[in-house]
């Protein structure tokens, strides 16, 4: 269980799954979360990418990222930097994706 607090107040309070990847150029972990805006469930994904080391670390990057970006959610950013190293590393094969138990 992961709480992230902003100004002494819960801004966000759930559970992070911790992905292990295989074949990723730069991560050896992925961690994700889902969240409700409104109707809709709302998946983020992080790279386990410096300075990003656990499932603490994870929510507190994406939602500083959220704060500098207001027109667009976490989870297209996520997809946009995700397509960006993808497209980096197109030559190399998709990286897999193990969910640690």
């Amino acid at each position: 269980m992961v709480v992230e607090q902003f100004e002494g107040k819960v801004a966000w309070r759930g559970t992070v799954e911790v992905f292990d990847l295989v074949g990723h150029p730069k991560a050896r972990r992925a961690y994700a979360w889902t969240y409700r805006d409104g109707d809709q469930n709302k998946t983020i994904p992080v790279l386990g990418i410096p300075p990003v080391d656990s499932p603490q670390s994870a929510v507190k990057v994406a939602m500083r990222q959220e704060e500098g970006r207001p027109n667009k959610s976490t989870k297209e950013k996520s997809y946009e930097r995700q397509e960006k190293e993808n497209q980096k590393t197109d030559q190399n094969p998709r990286p897999q994706a193990i969910k640690r138990c």
